[in-house]
C-alpha cells in the first residue's frame, strides 16, 4: 500500500474514531471508497470477472452522477476532497502498470518497499 492510501486511510480512522457524531454510517462510505480504490488499483486478471469488475469501478470513479452511493456523493458525506482521490488512484495505477510492466510481484514491491501494507 502506498503511503498515499495509508495517510488517507488513517485519516478516516482517525475522523471516525475521534469526532463525535460519526457514524457507522460513515464509516461505512469510507469503506466503500476505500474497496473501490482497491478494486480499480489491484491486478484482477485472475478473476474469471475480472475485467468487469474494473469497468464497473471505472464507470464509479468517472460518474458525473450526485445520488445516494455515486462516488460524489460519497465523497460528500465523509468529507473527502474528490480531486484528491482521484489523484491517489491515478498514482496507485501507474504503481499497479509499472510493476505489471516489469514482472515485480506484490511482494518483491513490498520488499523493495515501493508498497507499504495497512498496519
Amino acid at each position: 500500500m502506498t503511503s498515499e492510501r495509508q495517510d488517507l486511510l488513517y485519516l478516516a480512522r482517525n475522523q471516525n474514531e475521534n469526532i463525535p457524531g460519526h457514524s457507522d454510517e460513515r464509516r461505512l462510505w469510507w469503506a466503500v471508497l476505500d474497496r473501490a480504490i482497491m478494486d480499480i488499483t489491484a491486478n484482477l486478471e485472475w478473476l474469471s470477472d475480472g475485467q468487469g469488475i474494473l469497468a464497473e469501478t471505472n464507470r464509479w470513479f468517472n460518474s458525473d452522477e450526485f445520488s445516494p452511493g455515486s462516488f460524489l456523493w460519497v465523497c460528500e458525506q465523509i468529507d473527502v476532497d474528490v480531486e484528491a482521490v482521484l489523484k491517489l488512484v491515478n498514482k496507485l495505477r501507474v504503481a499497479r502498470d509499472t510493476a505489471k510492466d516489469s514482472k515485480s510481484t506484490i511482494s518483491e514491491l513490498h520488499a523493495q518497499n515501493q508498497i507499504r501494507w495497512r498496519v
